[in-house]
């Protein structure tokens, strides 16, 4: 399972664009920060209400203080995330989501969600993903790379699977 997780992260990568190799840049990373097993990661603080889409949200602010981090740069390196979740109080619906890092060369990079409700799933899914990315200068020999870049997402559906089984009994 690890080999096939490799490979589906690799081909994803493929597809980013700049000198800066990265496999975090997916919609729904920040949520892993919120499943049970990684709860004891981050500092969680409730920081107020933003209005999206129509829905008052609640901003929950988060920081990881757990060792290791979820991030790691170079395989040894604990890169630790901060950022924020926004929730409708009333559904328990994410609306929105950021993902900030700092690392050791004091490059950054912060991912922004917008989530928006999908009428036909009746549910509410990531929209736009806009990323940011800025390595400053590490030589005098060396430029700083920024990288700006927005994903939109839209027509989803939802997965099925039919099967039918037809019996036939012989006499």
């Amino acid at each position: 399972a690890q080999d096939q997780l490799k490979a589906i992260v690799a081909e994803s990568t493929r597809y980013n664009i700049g000198r800066v190799e990265r496999n975090i840049n997916v919609p729904l990373f920040a949520t892993g920060y919120l499943e049970a097993r990684n709860l004891w990661r981050c500092h969680f603080k409730l920081s107020g209400i933003e209005e999206i889409g129509g829905v008052a949200s609640t901003r929950i602010d988060y920081e990881e203080t757990g060792r290791p981090t979820l991030v790691r740069h170079n395989q040894t390196d604990d890169i630790a995330a901060r950022g924020w979740f926004l929730i409708d109080p009333a559904s328990g619906a994410m609306t929105g989501s950021r993902l900030y890092f700092t690392f050791p060369d004091a490059s950054t990079i912060e991912f922004v969600v917008k989530y928006g409700r999908d009428a036909t799933l009746g549910l509410w899914v990531p929209v736009e993903m806009t990323e940011f990315y800025l390595r400053p200068r590490q030589s005098s020999s060396e430029s700083a790379v920024t990288i700006d870049a927005r994903a939109t997402y839209s027509k989803f559906r939802r997965f099925q699977v039919k099967a039918e089984t037809e019996i036939k009994i012989v006499k």
